[in-house]
Parts: C-alpha cells; sequence; structure tokens
C-alpha cells in the first residue's frame, strides 16, 4: 500500500527561501510553494506552485484550505501573517496571529516592548510631513525614518536635519504599502544580529550573535555579519538574556527567529525582532554549517507538529557573509571572478548576480545588493584573510 506523502506549504519562494524548498524536499515532502511573482527562483522545487499575493490574508487561506496541507512554513517577513493565520484556521502549528502581527509591524512591536520595559529608539507614528516635523522637534536631531511594515531595510533612511524630512518621508511613505510611517530617535551605537531557535520543549537556544557592518548613508545596507561578534563575557551574556526574553516575550515559540539590537553606553536596544531566521541564507545556510545542526530541517520538522529537542550547542565555528554590491549609477561594462572560486579554503556560497550591461540606479536597500561569499572556519582570523583575498579578485566595473 502506498504511504502518503506529508504536504507542506512554504509561502514565499525568494533566492532565501531555496534551501527550504530543497530540504523538504530531501525529506520526501510534498512541497506546495506560493510565491507572486511567477519567476521566484525557489519554485522550481515545488511540486504544486500557486501565484498569489502574500499579504492578502484571507486570499491566501481561501486557496489553501482544500489543500489537505500538514504544515506551514515561511523565512519571509511579509508571509508571516499569513502563516499564523493559516496554522490557527486549520489547527496547524504555529506563532499566534497577534505575536505574528507584532512582529511584523513596527509599531505594534514597539508598543509591546514598550510595555515589556525593553530599551528601544523613542519613536512616533506619522500620517505626513508636518506630524513628521513636529516628532523632530521632539525627537531631537538625528533621526531616522521607516514604514511600518516592510522589509530589507526598503524605505529606511536617515534624516540628520530638519531638511531631510520631505525626501525621508517620501521614501518611507512609499515603502509602506500604504501604512504608516515611524520616525525615530537614532541609537549611534554598534549592531548585531541575533539568530535563536525555540524547540518543542520550548527552549531558546542562542545560534549565533553576529556584529554587523552598515553603510550607504542615508540608507541602512547591510554589508557584513560576522559570527561570532567581538563581545567580552560579560556583554555576551547581557546580549543573550537581553534577546531570550524578547523571543519568548513576543511567543515566537516555533522554531528561527531573528533578532536586531544595537549597544550604545553599555545597553543594548531593540531594532527589531522577526519570527524567521536571518535572511541572505543566513538561517538556510550559515547557521547549519557553524552549529552543526541540520536547522531548516528541524524547522520543517516543528511545523509538521513532529517533536523537536535542540542539542546543546557548545562549541560553534566562526562564519560571515559578506555582500557584495555593484558601483551606483552606471551600465557594468567588465565583471572578473575567480574560476575555481568555490575551492578557496572555508567558503561555503557565493554568488554574483551582476552582468555585463546591466544598469545601476541608487543602492538604497538590501534588493540592490549583487551577491555575497559565505565563509565558515574556526575563527574570524582565519577567514579575513580568505575574504580579502577574494575581493580583491572580484572587479565590477561601470560607466
Amino acid at each position: 500500500m502506498k504511504v502518503k506523502k506529508q504536504k507542506i506549504l512554504i509561502l514565499g519562494a525568494s533566492t532565501w527561501q531555496i534551501p527550504l524548498h530543497q530540504q523538504a524536499q530531501a525529506m520526501g515532502l510534498e512541497v506546495i510553494s506560493m510565491d507572486p511573482y511567477l519567476d521566484a527562483p525557489a519554485l522550481k522545487f515545488a511540486h504544486e506552485i500557486h501565484h498569489v499575493d502574500l499579504r492578502d490574508v484571507e486570499n491566501v487561506y481561501e486557496i489553501v484550505a482544500p489543500l489537505s496541507i500538514d504544515g506551514v512554513v515561511t523565512g519571509a517577513d511579509l508571509a508571516v501573517p499569513a502563516a499564523a493565520y493559516i496554522s490557527k484556521r486549520l489547527r496547524l502549528p504555529g506563532i499566534s496571529v497577534q505575536a505574528a502581527y507584532c512582529a511584523t509591524n513596527k509599531i505594534a512591536m514597539r508598543k509591546k516592548a514598550q510595555m515589556l520595559g525593553v530599551n528601544i529608539p523613542e519613536f512616533k507614528e506619522i500620517q505626513n510631513v508636518h506630524e513628521a516635523q513636529q516628532a523632530f522637534e521632539k525627537l531631537g536631531a538625528p533621526c531616522v525614518m521607516k514604514p511600518a511594515h516592510n522589509c530589507g531595510a526598503r524605505g529606511v533612511i536617515f534624516a540628520p536635519r530638519e531638511s531631510d524630512l520631505y525626501n525621508a518621508f517620501s521614501e518611507a511613505k512609499k515603502a509602506s504599502f500604504g501604512g504608516p510611517v515611524i520616525i525615530e530617535e537614532y541609537i549611534a551605537g554598534t549592531e548585531y544580529s541575533v539568530e535563536t531557535f525555540t524547540d518543542s520543549t520550548g527552549n531558546i537556544s542562542i545560534l549565533g550573535i553576529g556584529l554587523k557592518e552598515i553603510d550607504y548613508s542615508p540608507y541602512f545596507i547591510t554589508t557584513q555579519i560576522c559570527y561570532p561578534a567581538p563581545l567580552n563575557d560579560a556583554l555576551k551574556e547581557k546580549a543573550e538574556k537581553f534577546v531570550t526574553m524578547i523571543v519568548k516575550e513576543f511567543e515566537l515559540n516555533l522554531g528561527y527567529a531573528h533578532t536586531e539590537i544595537i549597544l550604545k553606553d553599555n545597553q543594548f536596544y531593540l531594532i527589531e525582532t522577526a519570527a524567521r531566521g536571518g535572511g541572505a541564507y543566513i538561517s538556510g545556510k550559515l547557521m547549519p554549517v557553524i552549529t552543526g545542526v541540520n536547522l531548516v530541517e528541524k524547522q520543517i520538522e516543528m511545523a509538521l507538529g513532529n517533536e523537536v529537542i535542540l542539542p546543546s550547542i557548545s562549541s560553534m565555528k566562526a562564519g560571515l557573509i559578506q555582500f557584495i554590491l555593484p558601483p551606483p549609477y552606471c551600465r557594468i561594462t567588465s565583471l572578473e571572478v575567480p574560476q575555481d572560486i568555490m575551492k578557496e579554503p572555508g567558503i561555503l556560497d557565493f554568488n554574483l548576480d551582476l552582468n555585463i550591461g546591466d544598469q545601476i540606479g541608487a543602492i538604497k536597500n538590501t534588493s540592490h545588493r549583487c551577491g555575497h561569499i559565505i565563509l565558515a572556519g574556526e575563527s574570524i582570523s582565519e577567514l579575513t584573510p580568505v575574504l580579502k583575498s577574494l575581493l580583491n579578485q572580484i572587479q565590477i566595473s561601470g560607466i
């Protein structure tokens, strides 16, 4: 008698969701994938495909309801509310609808953080430039403008002067899907990315604390993340307790969570927390290697309702991801990439999505990055010269 395959629904099929799709196939699952874009790269790993706006929660549910799925999972911020709603309606494992809302709406997130007594930048919800000017006077210069609901640093812009408010508000509003905008004080400190995993027992494991490099002001584009971050024992413990409390109180209790924090004057501030793993293959490729645990498989197992008890992660490798950005405002005229780059020591993944003749505009958010190098090894000092050598060999020119 033929055993019926379990069905897993994956919401979102971007490049970063390829590991989820591949792992689900490797587990012998029937993969149903949903994405609004016809050419979404992970769709080629699905058995069944549906094209739908993942923000339209009710419509997504109406399509899913008759499919008899056994679990739902996503690595995309915009699909988190739909995943939570589907899991609630179909009585499948998932975070609550309220938890999904607080993890994807920056206003709700900040209000919850305030209620918990968590350090956050002082902020104000605004609807127009006049309200931005009023808030700017209260908060003081400099400030940051961002949409209440989006990801990938889209619409996030630095506003050091009052004269910058009109442009900053316009960009944030354009990226807000018609929703409100936030203006908040700028916290000048060191930013970290913290990856966690909550297993079936409710235990929250800190997978890694990464030091972030951010560039391209007035925009905020992460150019590099290094794990582990160079924190002394006291600050490391403080960061772990801070993030563990946030993940627990925000009820991000089904596998991966991704939290971004800033350290200033020995105090950590919450920038945002998300009900997913880190993007850009951090959760799909880097974390499984540096922890020695197939976390993508564990995430899918939890979505299917199987018990997952994460082993103690006592020793971790070092890892880093270096993002590649093209020169702005040009036409690409030449590209040079080492032929045997994947044979370099410690390299996990390399990608350069750029072609001669491509026209490049402004560099404003993470979608404008054109590639990455992912390395893993015993220490950052071991990986740094490898990265430096690779970057010297990768040449991108334009006019």
